[in-house]
């Protein structure tokens, strides 16, 4: 279908630097989403792509070709906003045919196409109501429909599920990757939503401030951020950042904090050497801190062997198969989990914390980069 190259490509509104330099290329028949808060400059790099808005500086390409001055009518792209965009005063099947109209199709075809594509998204029986007969779900499939009766190379999704209830919004991610696949476009979606980025993308541009932070496949955004910020964003709402300082014993290295400390397995020796006695951000997700009711529940393991504290309980919540809580150390306050057959867990509590360690991050406190 279509490869898309960015290469250097910037845009000011006015004095404002929104989209800063950014490089990158989108696979043929694949996706990419643009991920970030808003303000991260994801649907100004969308109106690019699509033409509707021109970059001040860089190239854009399209299947090697030279874009910037391409109207928007022929680069082969359809856009769907977040707010659906429907003609108010047309039905269903009248809004999904209008594009093809101006295109000249012939009626036939256009109600084969059309059938097929409310078919697809199970709209067959709107077809014929307006928009304002219709809820926020079938509305984005009517969205969705209008878009991909024109055979466009590439689709853009600005979006387009952030208005909808968690289970639809899981429906409607699993009919797009469907289609994707199907039709093979390229498409690039951008999203505030870490978990919808992973679960979509084949790639994951992740943006802060209109700047590309790291660009990844969905495992290595969430196992590999290369920054604080990409940590922070990809792993919330359970990441915990501790303030530490890396000390040096006789035994090892040690992580300080200004209520415990807690020894680094070995094999981290190496890379902890060079930072001896500097300061640092840990990082380390709350599936990660374990909490134990019991000490027979650490097996045949040594308790000394483990990297461990005890803290109180400051709050819990049920969670299914897992129980959230949040403890605290003196000033330290951290996110932990506990298997959901704790039943007596109550507040004020003490009880034991086990750090996993081998899944700690570690990130310079000044810039944020990774520095382990």
């Amino acid at each position: 279908m279509a490869e898309i190259v960015l290469e250097n490509v910037s845009k000011n509104i006015g004095k404002i630097n929104v989209v800063k330099s950014i490089s990158l290329t989108i696979e043929d028949n694949s996706v990419c989403v643009l991920a970030g808060p808003k303000g991260a400059g994801k649907t100004m790099i969308l109106n690019m792509i699509a033409g509707l808005k021109p970059p001040t500086r860089g190239k854009i390409f399209i299947n090697n070709n030279l874009v910037n001055h391409t109207s928007p009518s022929k680069r082969n792209i359809a856009f769907i906003f977040d707010d659906y965009a429907l003609y108010p005063k047309m039905t269903v099947y009248e809004n999904i045919a209008f594009g093809l109209k101006m295109r000249g199709v012939n009626k036939k075809k256009i109600l084969s196409t059309i059938v097929n594509a409310a078919e697809t998204l199970e709209i067959e029986h709107i077809l014929g109501k307006y928009p304002a007969r219709i809820n926020s779900v079938q509305s984005q499939r009517v969205a969705i429909a209008r878009a991909i009766v024109k055979e466009p190379q590439i689709i853009l999704f600005d979006s387009p599920l952030t208005t909808l209830e968690r289970t639809a919004r899981y429906e409607l991610r699993g009919v797009l990757k469907k289609l994707q696949k199907k039709h093979g476009w390229t498409m690039i979606y951008s999203s505030n939503d870490p978990i919808e980025a992973m679960a979509i993308a084949d790639k994951i541009c992740l943006l802060k401030d209109g700047a590309v932070e790291q660009i990844a496949d969905p495992f290595n955004s969430f196992y590999n951020p290369v920054s604080k910020y990409a940590a922070q964003f990809m792993l919330e709402p359970s990441v915990n950042f501790f303030d530490i300082e890396i000390i040096q014993k006789e035994n090892g290295f040690y992580l300080k904090t200004a209520d415990f400390e807690l020894l680094f397995p070995a094999q981290f020796s190496p890379d902890l050497a060079p930072i001896a006695f500097k300061k640092a951000v840990l990082a380390l997700k709350a599936e990660d801190i374990v909490c134990l009711t019991d000490e027979t529940l650490l097996g045949e393991t040594p308790l000394e062997d483990l990297a461990y504290i005890r803290a109180d309980i400051l709050e819990t919540e049920f969670c299914g198969g897992k129980k959230a809580i949040l403890a605290g150390l003196g000033a330290t306050k951290f996110k932990a989990q506990a298997l959901s057959s704790f039943q007596n867990l109550s507040i004020n509590q003490s009880l034991i914390f086990v750090f996993d360690l081998s899944e700690a991050l570690l990130f310079d406190p000044q810039t944020g980069e990774r520095i382990l």
